[in-house]
Protein backbone atom coordinates (compact mmCIF):
# COMPACT_ATOMS: atom_id res chain seq x y z
CA UNK A 1 0.00 0.00 0.00
CA UNK A 2 1.34 3.60 -0.71
CA UNK A 3 1.17 6.74 1.71
CA UNK A 4 -1.54 8.28 -0.45
CA UNK A 5 -3.80 5.00 0.03
CA UNK A 6 -3.07 5.26 4.12
CA UNK A 7 -3.67 8.96 3.53
CA UNK A 8 -7.03 8.60 2.35
CA UNK A 9 -8.08 5.38 4.50
CA UNK A 10 -6.47 7.98 7.28
CA UNK A 11 -9.55 10.00 5.81
CA UNK A 12 -11.92 7.99 5.11
CA UNK A 13 -11.51 7.02 9.00
CA UNK A 14 -11.81 10.31 10.26
CA UNK A 15 -14.85 11.22 8.42
CA UNK A 16 -17.15 7.99 9.29
CA UNK A 17 -15.94 8.57 12.53
CA UNK A 18 -17.58 12.16 12.38
CA UNK A 19 -20.70 11.09 10.71
CA UNK A 20 -20.91 7.80 12.82
CA UNK A 21 -21.67 10.51 15.69
CA UNK A 22 -25.05 11.18 14.32
CA UNK A 23 -26.31 7.95 12.48
CA UNK A 24 -25.32 4.77 11.72
CA UNK A 25 -21.87 3.97 9.25
CA UNK A 26 -23.73 1.61 6.45
CA UNK A 27 -21.75 -0.20 3.86
CA UNK A 28 -23.02 2.56 1.04
CA UNK A 29 -21.73 5.31 3.54
CA UNK A 30 -18.38 3.92 3.50
CA UNK A 31 -18.14 3.75 -0.41
CA UNK A 32 -19.58 7.47 -0.58
CA UNK A 33 -17.02 8.66 1.62
CA UNK A 34 -14.01 6.42 -0.47
CA UNK A 35 -15.47 7.82 -3.55
CA UNK A 36 -15.51 11.33 -2.24
CA UNK A 37 -11.57 11.60 -1.16
CA UNK A 38 -10.89 9.70 -4.18
CA UNK A 39 -12.60 12.31 -6.79
CA UNK A 40 -10.19 15.19 -5.30
CA UNK A 41 -7.35 13.71 -7.27
CA UNK A 42 -6.62 13.81 -10.51
CA UNK A 43 -6.65 10.30 -12.12
CA UNK A 44 -7.72 7.98 -14.62
CA UNK A 45 -10.65 5.47 -14.25
CA UNK A 46 -8.27 2.96 -14.04
CA UNK A 47 -6.21 4.28 -10.96
CA UNK A 48 -9.09 5.34 -9.55
CA UNK A 49 -11.05 1.84 -9.14
CA UNK A 50 -7.61 0.23 -8.12
CA UNK A 51 -6.80 2.82 -5.18
CA UNK A 52 -10.82 2.49 -4.57
CA UNK A 53 -10.33 -1.05 -3.81
CA UNK A 54 -7.33 -1.00 -2.37
CA UNK A 55 -8.44 1.89 0.34
CA UNK A 56 -11.80 -0.22 1.00
CA UNK A 57 -9.42 -2.87 2.14
CA UNK A 58 -7.56 -0.42 4.36
CA UNK A 59 -10.88 0.90 5.70
CA UNK A 60 -13.17 -1.93 5.72
CA UNK A 61 -10.87 -5.35 5.07
CA UNK A 62 -8.25 -6.54 6.81
CA UNK A 63 -5.54 -4.12 5.30
CA UNK A 64 -2.23 -5.86 4.20
CA UNK A 65 -3.88 -9.49 5.39
CA UNK A 66 -6.56 -8.82 2.52
CA UNK A 67 -5.00 -9.94 -0.79
CA UNK A 68 -3.46 -13.22 1.11
CA UNK A 69 -7.29 -14.11 2.58
CA UNK A 70 -8.08 -13.74 -1.13
CA UNK A 71 -5.86 -15.60 -2.40
CA UNK A 72 -7.29 -19.21 -3.16
CA UNK A 73 -4.10 -20.30 -3.27
CA UNK A 74 -3.48 -19.38 0.24
CA UNK A 75 -5.21 -21.97 3.01
CA UNK A 76 -3.58 -20.18 6.59
CA UNK A 77 -2.14 -16.92 7.17
CA UNK A 78 -0.33 -17.41 10.73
Amino acid sequence: MSQVDREIAASVRSELLRRSQSTRVESQMVLQVIEDEISRRDLTNDERLQLNRRVHELVSGFGALQPLIQDPSIEEVW
